[in-house]
């Protein structure tokens, strides 16, 4: 309670905004198990960072959608003295792939910072972000590197919406590290002023026991001493 009252309280700050982009991806169900599996699982997540995430994602951390997208419409991004030829003679062909070629052609017109990549993208991939299969076309059927052109071009596309993906889950993973941690602490802090201990402490503490320094000791004191054990 203490944590959604201080998230209403700061609505602009940090924390709040960690939450709300948490609460976004969630149903009011799916946030409540989540929440518990936190504290079930508050000793992986204490010192979880959102550094190692990135990595495992081959990100990042300082990217963002924004970026990417700036980057992929860069002239730098694509060949164009190959894609502007291969688009022209799309223009000839049926309406589909005529439209494809224009888009091609409209998009090299622009500048980098005029470009809409995602208006652009539209011409080359499905709604899934998959690419569009024009391969019954007789032009693109019957010209490999025609077809190769504008496959490389699909392929390009399709890289980047995976990349922005990537992107955007490293930062829902980095909102919830947030949030968990926030929340682990206000319960940790709640059980020490109440002098608390939940099952998972005991847990942890009897297996501090085996640790050293002290553990010969525990162990000599175990050894013969314990028939049986209740799981």
């Amino acid at each position: 309670d203490s944590l959604v009252l201080s998230v209403t309280a700061s609505p602009d700050s940090a924390l709040a905004q960690d939450w709300n982009r948490v609460l976004d991806r969630l149903s009011e169900n799916t946030f409540s198990k989540l929440m518990e599996e936190v504290a079930r699982n508050r000793g992986r997540l204490t010192n979880a960072q959102g550094a190692s995430v990135a990595a495992s994602l081959g990100v990042t951390p300082d990217l963002t959608p924004e970026k990417l997208r700036l980057a992929a419409c860069r002239d730098a991004a694509f060949d164009r003295p190959i894609l502007g030829p291969a688009a022209e003679r799309l223009l000839g062909e049926s309406k589909t792939i005529a439209t494809l070629g224009q888009a091609i052609l409209d998009w090299l017109a622009t500048t980098p910072s005029e470009r809409n990549f995602d208006a652009y993208s539209m011409a080359l991939l499905t709604d899934a972000s998959a690419p569009r299969a024009f391969g019954q076309n007789k032009l693109l059927k019957s010209d490999d590197n025609l077809r190769a052109i504008i496959r490389a071009e699909q392929e390009r596309v399709v890289a980047a919406y995976q990349n922005i993906a990537k992107i955007n889950a490293l930062a829902d993973t980095q909102a919830l590290l947030t949030v968990a941690q926030e929340l682990i602490r206000r319960y940790i802090a709640a059980k020490n002023v109440r002098s608390k201990l939940d099952y998972d402490d005991l847990i942890d503490g009897a297996a501090h026991l085996l640790v050293d320094p002290g553990a010969a000791w525990v162990h000599f004191k175990l050894d013969g001493g314990i028939d049986h054990v209740l799981v």
